[in-house]
């Protein structure tokens, strides 16, 4: 989450799990 925790692993997995997601819906 990015509510100060761990802004950078928050964001490395939730980009992660997007692109898994959806790699076409960036």
């Amino acid at each position: 989450a990015e509510d100060g925790s761990r802004p950078e692993e928050d964001t490395a997995l939730g980009r992660e799990l997007e692109r898994r997601r959806a790699p076409e819906a960036r």
